[in-house]
Formats: C-alpha cells, structure tokens, sequence
C-alpha cells in the first residue's frame, strides 16, 4: 500500500511541475520566465524529471537575453548530472551564447557535471579554447581543469597560465592569474615555473 502511494505522490508532483511548466512558458517577459524556471530547477532533481528537464532546455534555448540565459543554464546543471544527453544539450546552448563573458559563466556552472563524461568535458574544453578574451578563457579553463585526471589537467592548466601570462591588461592578467593561483601550490609551482 504505501508503495501505490508513493508512486501516486511522484505522479501528483511530475502533474504539478508539468502545470507550472506550461503557466512558465506563458510568461512573455524573458526575465519573469527567468525566474521562473530558477525556481523551478531544483524541483526537477529526481530521475524521473528528465522529460522536464529536457523540456526546460528547450525553452532556455529559445531564450534571447543572452544573461538570462546563462542563468537558467546554471540553475538547472546540478540537474542534470549523469545525463549526458541533457548535458550535451546545454553544451550546445553554452556554444551558442555569442557574449564570452556568459558563455564562460555557463561553462564554469556545468563544468562540475562534466567529470564523468569525458567527451562532453572534451566539448567543453575546445568552447573554452575558442573563447577570445583570454581572462575569461583562463577562468574556464582552470574550472574544467579541475575535472580532469592529472595529466590533462596539468596540460590545461599551463595552457591556462600561458594565456594569463600574455595578458597585456593589468587588471585583466591580475584576475586571470587569481584564477590559475590555487592551482600553483606545493608541487605544481615547480612544475609549471620550470615551464614558463
């Protein structure tokens, strides 16, 4: 018996978060709608939310405030760990974010959910290559870092600190490194000193 109730609970919750998914997609000021769907994104942590999830995408994508977007992409990554095919959708939309500073902030939200996939870390890793401002670059690139194994990761993170190094912005160099700085501790110092 309490099994058929729990299952009816989790039917009566996926009926209500579809409802307010459809009330969300009525809403025609892309901010209002952003912050619906913020709200909404935590709501959508269980496995069988995916078709939500998936549906939620869908509306980000179409989403024209690139800011927005950006921040409806980050509220939903945790969602959406161990799913590659989401994932892999919110790669695309990332890709698509034509404003570097957003694109970055995307890739830095969902870069925690990429270390289980190797190839959508790759993905990410050539978005954050194609990156132009090289502050922006080196930010991403020592997050995604942080999700490979020790020998990619060394790679990317002198690739990381090269480009902070020809930086020619004071300010812009100064907050590159502070990204690449944790990363320079005990060993690793020696190892990319001896590089540089």
């Amino acid at each position: 018996m309490k099994s058929n109730k729990q299952y009816s609970n989790k039917q009566h919750q996926q009926q209500v978060l579809q409802q307010a998914l459809i009330e969300a997609q009525k809403i025609q000021d892309e901010r209002f709608l952003t912050q619906a769907l913020i709200a909404l994104a935590p709501q959508l942590a269980s496995e069988h939310q995916q078709i939500l999830q998936q549906q939620v995408l869908a509306i980000t994508e179409n989403i024209q405030g690139e800011e927005d977007r950006t921040q409806v992409l980050i509220a939903l990554a945790s969602q959406l760990a161990s799913k590659p095919d989401l994932l892999q959708h919110a790669l695309i939309i990332t890709g698509n974010i034509p404003d570097e500073k957003y694109r970055s902030q995307a890739l830095t939200g969902l870069a925690p959910q990429l270390a289980s996939e190797p190839d959508l870390l790759q993905h990410a890793l050539t978005i954050a290559e194609n990156i132009q401002d090289e502050k922006y670059r080196v930010q991403v690139l020592t997050v995604l870092a942080s999700q490979l194994s020790t020998e990619p990761r060394q790679r990317v993170l002198q690739q990381a600190l090269n480009t902070a190094q020809n930086i020619q912005n004071r300010w812009s160099r100064a907050q590159a490194l502070t990204a690449v700085a944790p990363w320079l501790a005990g060993n690793n110092v020696n190892k990319f000193c001896n590089k540089s």
